[in-house]
C-alpha cells in the first residue's frame, strides 16, 4: 500500500460510493482526510474512524471558497462528487439537465480553483 503519511487529502462525495471508499482508503495509508458531503450518514461512519468530515454542498461557490478558506492546506484533492440522472434523455427535465452540470462540471471548477492556490503554497500536489 501506498504511504499517504502526512498527507492531507480532500475527498467531497465521501459519504458513499467511490468518495466514500477513497476516503477511508487514504486514511488507511496515513493520511489527513478531509471528507464532505451533502449528507451526514456516511460521513459519521468516516468520523468514528478518525476523519475530518464537514457538511459541504460543491455546488455552491461560496461555500467551497469558504471552506477552503478555513482549512489547511492540502497536498491532494479528490473531488468525487457526481449525480446521473436515471432515464432516457428524453425523459430528463431541464431541472435534472443543470444539476447533472453543476454537480459533475461547476462543483470540479470550485473546488479546484479553491484548492489549487493550496497545492501551489505546499510545492504542488495531485
Amino acid at each position: 500500500m501506498i504511504s499517504l503519511q502526512d498527507k492531507r487529502i480532500f475527498v467531497s462525495g465521501a459519504a458513499a460510493g467511490m468518495g466514500y471508499s477513497v476516503a477511508r482508503m487514504a486514511a488507511a495509508a496515513g493520511a489527513q482526510v478531509y471528507a464532505t458531503d451533502l449528507v451526514s450518514d456516511g460521513l459519521e461512519n468516516l468520523a468514528q474512524n478518525g476523519v475530518n468530515t464537514a457538511l459541504l454542498d460543491v455546488t455552491i461557490n461560496a461555500d467551497v471558497q469558504a471552506y477552503f478558506a478555513d482549512q489547511p492546506d492540502f497536498d491532494g484533492v479528490v473531488n468525487m462528487a457526481g449525480w446521473v440522472h436515471h432515464g432516457k434523455l428524453t425523459q430528463t427535465s431541464i431541472e435534472n439537465w443543470h444539476l447533472s452540470f453543476a454537480v459533475n462540471l461547476d462543483s470540479m471548477f470550485y473546488v479546484l480553483h479553491a484548492a489549487i492556490p493550496g497545492l501551489i503554497r505546499k510545492g504542488g500536489g495531485s
